[in-house]
Order: structure tokens, then C-alpha cells, then sequence
């Protein structure tokens, strides 16, 4: 068995954007649900890397999947190469 991580950089994912959802953070609620989806049988765990400050009242995690936010002075590329 091969044990891993997977980084996701929320923010540079296009298609996660979607026009109909109701309030800004929606759209990466959707990608961690989307991710838990993809990984949930595999034994790796995953983080889902975003840009910016943590939105008030999101959940930072979903299922395996974490929500990581970069803080105001960093991006989620900086995340991710620490």
C-alpha cells in the first residue's frame, strides 16, 4: 500500500466557479465536496489549498478532504511550496 497527500490549489481551479451559486465561499465548499468524491477510497489524505482568509463560518474540512487558507499576506502557492 502506498500512502501519499494530495495538494489541490483551490484557486486555480476554473471550473469549480460556478455563476449559480448563492454566496462567495460556495464555490470552494463544492470543490472540497468534489475532491472527497474523487479520494474517497483512496488512502491518501488531501488538502485543498485557497487564497486569502478563511470566510466566516466555512468548515474546514469535508469527509478526508482539509480546507487550507493561505492567510492575507501569503498565496496558496506559498502553501504549498512550504
Amino acid at each position: 500500500m502506498r500512502l501519499g497527500m494530495l495538494l489541490v490549489d483551490g484557486c486555480n481551479m476554473p471550473a469549480s466557479r460556478r455563476v449559480w451559486h448563492p454566496h462567495p465561499w460556495c464555490w470552494r465548499k463544492r470543490l472540497l465536496v468534489d475532491v472527497a468524491r474523487l479520494t474517497q477510497d483512496w488512502d491518501w489524505c488531501a488538502d485543498v489549498i485557497f487564497d486569502g482568509r478563511r470566510p466566516p463560518g466555512f468548515a474546514v474540512a469535508h469527509g478526508a478532504v482539509r480546507a487550507r487558507f493561505s492567510g492575507a499576506h501569503h498565496t496558496a502557492d506559498d502553501v504549498i511550496v512550504e
